[in-house]
């Protein structure tokens, strides 16, 4: 049994995939129309004066690097949790702190190079509006 005919034999999935087309069309119609006005917006405005970057700027971003860098983990405190009784269920309390600790030493990871990349992008940025700077003189 082909498409077509799944399609006429149940005229529900028919009125589905009717409305499911029909709100594709309407959401990129509403995404396209949203991007020209805002395009035109963009065009009319004047252009906006470029201000010199301030040294404060930057020592406050590395300051903020530094002292999350700097911060320590909290460890949780076992001790405090009552302990399993039992092997099995002590063995399942062990598995989930482990797994608990990869992810978190994972996020540490990912949240590490992240802010390595946002100090990368703030560097290129602050090149870019020196360069601005010295182009508009």
């Amino acid at each position: 049994m082909s498409l077509v005919e799944r399609v006429l034999a149940r005229p529900t999935l028919m009125i589905a995939l009717v409305v499911a087309v029909i709100a594709l069309i309407l959401g990129a119609w509403l995404l396209l129309g949203s991007n020209k006005s805002s395009v035109v917006a963009a065009k009319s405005s004047p252009p906006a004066k470029v201000q010199p970057v301030s040294t404060q700027d930057t020592t406050v971003a590395s300051a903020a690097s530094a002292v999350i860098a700097s911060t320590p983990v909290q460890e949780v405190n076992a001790a405090s949790a009552p302990l399993p009784t039992d092997k099995a269920t002590a063995a399942e309390e062990l598995d989930r702190l482990h797994d608990e600790n990869s992810r978190l030493t994972e996020r540490k990871a990912q949240l590490a190079k992240q802010l390595e990349t946002s100090n990368k992008i703030l560097a290129l940025k602050e090149q870019q509006i020196k360069e601005l700077e010295k182009n508009a003189l």
